[in-house]
């Protein structure tokens, strides 16, 4: 990294889903030794952080600000802490690897370093990496407990953001039992989040063939599906899971994976990280009621879901 002249240059940030700098051939095909692609090292610096165009790949941020401070004996990171004495962290379930690395050397500090995130909710992570892989898919809390040292002192309160302002307790209730090993949230108790409630609260399963007839039935309904290959009634509005998150909607009809109509059915049924947290998400979207898209018998007993049916009377068992 010594004499780049990065800092007389004019960089840009450049936003990858995937593992970033890729050797390509002279024809612009990845370079690929038995069955794998390979990647520039850290020895040729720019291909290894940046684009031909000179924007940093998002997926090697942190590792870069971590490389240059340990050039600068840790000058980045104290700089950091003379200057903000808090440092607030939200969605930390989502970071990884050097995103990790970083926040140790920030507890070291005399800042105040507060996070928050919630370990359900891993959709999204900022990078791909072998670094403290073993804390992927919201295991932050045994980050903290096994990375930080012992003369670091950092309190886990599992309690005070325990509360929705978003779910009654059927939503909350239902949508935790996908993550059984962590504490069950419940609705706040605030007069204003949880107000006018109606005769269609909680969570509901609805079959195909009545899809229709319940997105005309209820206002405010917003489809959630896996992805865009996923039919939809394009009368009404739709997102996909993932994208979904932090959105707060009135009701949302969810069209689920196979494999997360095992787990409706039988809650030992696997179910892939991925897939357990996006259905979280769809789930606890709504305010009011969360349906589920499954076909099932009229004499089926499924826990934690009431059915809605149009035959024979148009209502709800």
């Amino acid at each position: 990294m010594m004499n780049t002249g990065l800092h007389e240059k004019n960089i840009g940030f450049y936003l990858t889903p995937d593992r970033s700098g890729k050797k390509f051939d002279k024809h612009g095909e990845p370079v690929i030794v038995d069955g794998h692609p390979l990647f520039w090292s850290e020895d040729d610096f720019y291909k290894h952080y940046f684009t031909i165009g000179l924007k940093i790949y998002s997926d090697k941020i942190s590792k870069f600000i971590i490389s240059c401070n340990k050039k600068m004996d840790n000058e980045i990171v104290s700089r950091i802490s003379r200057i903000y004495d808090h440092v607030f962290v939200d969605e930390i379930q989502d970071l990884a690897g050097y995103d990790l690395e970083l926040l140790k050397l920030l507890f070291k500090t005399n800042s105040s370093i507060f996070l928050v995130g919630d370990p359900r909710q891993v959709t999204y992570l900022t990078h791909h990496t072998a670094k403290y892989q073993k804390y992927r898919n919201g295991n932050i809390k045994e980050f903290i407990q096994n990375e930080l040292g012992k003369k670091v002192v950092c309190e886990i309160d599992e309690k005070t953001l325990n509360e929705s302002h978003r779910n009654n307790d059927i939503i909350c209730q239902y949508s935790a039992s996908l993550y059984p090993d962590l504490p069950v949230p419940s609705a706040c108790k605030c007069k204003g989040c949880h107000k006018d409630v109606s005769d269609h609260e909680g969570v509901y399963l609805v079959r195909e063939k009545d899809v229709d007839c319940y997105l005309a039935k209820f206002e405010s309904v917003v489809q959630l599906r896996w992805n865009a290959s996923k039919k939809y009634n394009e009368s009404y509005p739709v997102r996909n899971m993932g994208e979904s998150k932090g959105a707060t909607m009135e009701r949302v009809l969810i069209y689920p994976t196979e494999p997360m109509l095992k787990w409706v059915r039988d809650h030992n049924a696997e179910l892939k990280h991925e897939a357990r947290a996006k259905f979280y998400v769809a789930l606890t979207r709504a305010k009011r009621s969360s349906v589920i898209v499954m076909d099932f018998e009229d004499d089926e007993e499924i826990a934690g879901v009431r059915k809605f049916v149009t035959q024979p009377t148009d209502g709800l068992n």
